[in-house]
């Protein structure tokens, strides 16, 4: 009488195993690092004292880091602190960059922080005169 061979699963080696986890750590690691990377950017975008463009009429659309591809994040071509300061701005609006001396140092940060966000948009800032409503939000008919 014969008896049918055992079935053997597939085995490994605890090294193996470790390596395995480890990949998957790592990946899983780089996916929560670009999540929070998004994070970020949407909170810096949904601020009242932020004006961001992501296209011009006559160029393609702007395109994000390559590594926020994957979770079809969108591209800006710029993104602003607004200032609302009478003293400062020359003109209604004037576009500045984050080395101008006008800047006070946290706002000179507030821009640095936004071009580390957004590497691939111009970072500056805009000078305003007089009390001004939200500009990323609608205004009421």
């Amino acid at each position: 009488m014969t008896t049918a061979p055992k079935h053997r699963w597939f085995a490994f080696s605890l090294r193996t195993l470790f390596v395995v986890v480890t990949v998957v750590g790592i990946g899983l690691g780089w996916v929560v690092y670009q999540l929070n990377w998004i994070r970020q950017r949407r909170a810096v975008i949904a601020r009242p004292d932020i004006l961001s463009w992501s296209r011009f009429a006559v160029e393609p659309l702007a395109s994000p880091p390559w590594t926020l591809r994957p979770f079809a994040e969108r591209g800006f071509y710029g993104v602003d602190l607004i200032i609302v300061d009478d003293d400062r701005a020359i003109v209604n609006e004037m576009d500045v960059t984050a080395d101008d001396s006008r800047l006070t140092a946290k706002e000179r940060n507030k821009v640095l922080e936004i071009r580390r966000l957004f590497p691939e948009a111009f970072a500056g800032a805009w000078f305003r005169k007089g009390p001004t409503v939200p500009l990323n939000q609608p205004t009421a008919r």
